[in-house]
């Protein structure tokens, strides 16, 4: 069975046993509790006394997991707790305090906001020949795909412009206070994203603050391509629908070599080299960055996944190739089928277009050691390294 490791996994704690404990590449492998004290033989209440000598909480090693699991559960914890206090807190302050109102509060983070927020994306910024069509004169899918995500942004900054002036009348008292508004402005007093705007964005964990500065960063990425053409490595985190830029790279491939683009699929190749040092984009594929490891941890010297560092609950990828190729078939058994999603949110739904909410694909990363065959999922979250597009 799937659990059957977590259900055998407290029957290997016998004094001096070794727990075979879930290994980043899908196996098991020994790790050494100790000898662990036995139950004295006697009457109850030396038993009872015992049991009271146990710590309180088990080791994650016990259940086969990484220390880091306890940390992560300990960090989800508190941010459920600090989550409800901020909830809880008076939106008005007393008039001897000299503190802000909530409106005032809300009134100068909703301009903060309105003020930075970018112009709309127009493809009057775009470089010659960057939606210029292919040899053949077909579309080139990269521009297609650079043009869904103008439309997508666009929309979301002007709901957010929109939203945002009228907030400010309503709160003046020139407008009613409608729910919508209301409930765009609980949620900028609490540093949330309003569900206004998160309907009509990219899917993302971030409080507010962390959110618009995410958001500032995309919109300059893609203006940054269309003001000096494709870019030598691509942020895959800054797409609304990153699965239609990955169609698009396997399509170009497809025309380029003229193939089926059925037949193709990504091999997955880690430079050495920082974003920084890459001068030119690949011959084909495209080089992909802003990723980062769950569960595990990139090794540079080995060029391979490598066991978590202790406190480390997510770490840097480097630099991937994502490079098509024709009838690939990957070596399984070395190489770990990593799933690769949106958000440390290891789930999501499929949408009506039939692609998931947050799963984006599997990338197949070496390991240091032979992996057996993957009955995919048969790891728990705490486990199985994912990759993720965001840290949040």
């Amino acid at each position: 069975p799937r659990d059957g490791r977590l259900g055998s996994a407290p029957a290997a704690c016998h004094p001096g046993a070794v727990l075979l404990r879930g290994h980043p590449q899908g196996g098991l492998h020994p790790v050494r509790l100790g000898p662990l004290p036995a139950a004295p033989q006697g009457p109850i209440e030396a038993a009872r006394a015992h049991i009271e000598q146990l710590p309180a909480t088990e080791d994650p090693e016990v259940f086969g997991m990484h220390a880091n699991a306890e940390l992560q559960f300990q960090l989800s914890d508190t941010q459920r707790v600090v989550s409800t206090l901020v909830s809880l807190q008076p939106r008005r302050t007393g008039g001897g305090t000299g503190g802000k109102s909530g409106d005032q509060t809300v009134l100068d983070l909703a301009r903060s906001i309105k003020e930075r927020l970018p112009p709309l994306l127009t493809r009057a910024e775009a470089k010659e020949g960057v939606f210029a069509p292919n040899e053949d004169g077909r579309p080139n899918s990269l521009a297609v795909v650079l043009a869904q995500e103008m439309a997508r942004f666009n929309n979301l900054l002007e709901i957010m412009r929109s939203s945002l002036s009228e907030l400010e009348k309503a709160i003046a008292g020139l407008v009613v206070m409608s729910q919508s508004l209301e409930l765009v402005y609980n949620a900028i007093f609490l540093n949330q994203v309003p569900d206004m705007w998160a309907e009509a964005a990219y899917p993302s964990l971030k409080p507010l603050g962390f959110w618009f500065g995410d958001l500032l960063m995309r919109v300059q990425v893609l203006r940054e391509w269309l003001a000096g053409g494709p870019p030598n490595a691509f942020w895959l985190s800054g797409f609304f629908f990153p699965p239609s830029f990955l169609t698009a790279v396997l399509q170009t491939y497809a025309r380029k070599h003229h193939v089926s683009i059925d037949s193709i699929t990504f091999r997955y190749t880690a430079l050495q080299q920082p974003r920084e040092a890459i001068h030119a984009p690949p011959e084909d594929g495209v080089y992909i960055y802003g990723l980062f490891v769950e569960g595990a941890r990139w090794d540079m010297d080995t060029m391979c996944l490598a066991e978590a560092n202790p406190g480390e609950l997510s770490s840097p990828m480097p630099v991937l190739h994502f490079q098509p190729q024709t009838d690939y078939s990957p070596d399984l058994g070395r190489l770990y089928v990593a799933p690769l999603y949106k958000t440390q949110t290891r789930a999501g739904v499929l949408s009506t277009t039939g692609h998931s909410t947050n799963f984006i694909t599997e990338v197949y990363l070496p390991t240091p050691v032979p992996a057996p065959p993957l009955d995919p999922p048969r790891h728990g979250p705490h486990v199985r390294p994912a990759v993720g597009t965001t840290r949040m």
